[in-house]
């Protein structure tokens, strides 16, 4: 049995049902927490009454985190100068 990963995908909804001639909509997240390099993952989804000898449905995932772009603007401060020096 494959290991199961999902990593920072998320699909919904994750199980259900098709009628036959119809269409469903899922929704794919990418919700990373960390900043990862290899964020590739394969959603494979199983279809109950294939023929024996049909491919799998197989879509590739890959999503890319990007650090936000942070800036504070402090005001000028003399607090190293005010520090006592530990080493004296």
């Amino acid at each position: 049995m494959p290991v199961v990963d999902p990593g920072y995908f998320y699909i919904s909804p994750q199980i259900g049902e098709i009628s036959p001639n119809c269409t469903e909509t899922f929704e794919v997240r990418f919700s990373p927490t960390e900043i990862h390099s290899n964020n590739e993952r394969f959603l494979v989804i199983s279809i109950d009454d294939l023929q024996p000898n049909a491919e799998p449905l197989v879509i590739e995932l890959d999503g890319e985190a990007e650090r936000p772009i942070c800036h504070f603007e402090l005001p000028p401060s003399n607090y190293r100068e005010k520090k006592p020096d530990i080493d004296s």
